[in-house]
């Protein structure tokens, strides 16, 4: 509550620079029961943020673009330092839990969350969207398991996520964008479960390691460039019934 109101969303200011918790030096931070909003540049830039936790009884639908971004030891990146990914953090956050009663995150929202290892998605949960650049250049990042709930995954969500190595395209999955996977060099599984793609998109495996790859047998295309500069690839199946129509530009060129 602030001055006797509950408060129902935690946001920026007008100018989306100066509002909200940006740059604030907090540790952690906790999500009462009563915020149904994490708005747009909430907790950017709070470099020293190692713990986020919410309510067991959550009711946060929405976690705004950039509401996270540059979090956790991602300060030096603003002024041009790249990380060492052969130094390993003592500190910051390790493990992202999303709460079940998110429905949306928005665009950047968890971008340059440099010692970011895992996300995982709690039971029961009923995400349906993920904005673009959502886990952008998150270079620790490791393994994700989406949810069953999701039924769009936006453009360069997991672009320069250099440690990844496992994800799943969930069954509910009807849309996903481009460069989805760009420079994921470490990235050894890609269990596509959905039945209701009809493309692979462009670019959405460009640099990436992955050694095997089966298309499902309800995708007609693969756009270009989709498995551009795969270097590691060496086995292509197709399922059985394969419905596939179209090859692209350079789709695995490369390889």
């Amino acid at each position: 509550s602030y001055r006797g109101k509950p408060v129902l969303a935690i946001t920026a200011g007008i100018n989306n620079l100066t509002g909200g918790f940006n740059r604030a030096t907090m540790t952690e931070v906790y999500i009462p029961s009563s915020i149904r909003e994490i708005g747009d540049f909430g907790f950017w830039g709070c470099y020293n943020l190692k713990k986020i936790s919410f309510a067991e009884d959550c009711n946060v639908e929405t976690i705004g673009d950039n509401a996270f971004t540059y979090m956790s030891q991602s300060y030096a990146y603003m002024d041009g330092v790249f990380p060492d990914l052969d130094k390993e953090p003592t500190d910051g956050l390790f493990d992202l839990v999303i709460p079940a009663s998110v429905r949306s995150i928005e665009s950047w929202a968890f971008r340059y969350c440099f010692t970011l290892k895992s996300v995982r998605f709690e039971e029961g949960s009923v995400l349906e969207y993920l904005g673009d650049c959502a886990f952008k250049t998150d270079m620790r990042l490791e393994t994700v398991v989406l949810p069953d709930s999701l039924t769009e995954i936006s453009y360069d969500v997991f672009y320069d996520c250099m440690s990844l190595r496992t994800i799943n395209i969930p069954v509910n999955v009807d849309t996903l964008g481009t460069a989805l996977l760009w420079n994921t060099p470490k990235l050894e599984m890609v269990d596509i479960q959905t039945s209701k793609l009809t493309s692979i998109p462009q670019q959405m495996f460009y640099l990436s390691g992955i050694t095997s790859i089966t298309i499902p047998a309800n995708i007609k295309r693969i756009e270009r460039q989709a498995f551009n500069s795969c270097e590691a690839l060496t086995e292509v199946q197709f399922a059985a019934g394969s419905a596939l129509e179209y090859i692209g530009e350079s789709a695995f060129a490369s390889c």
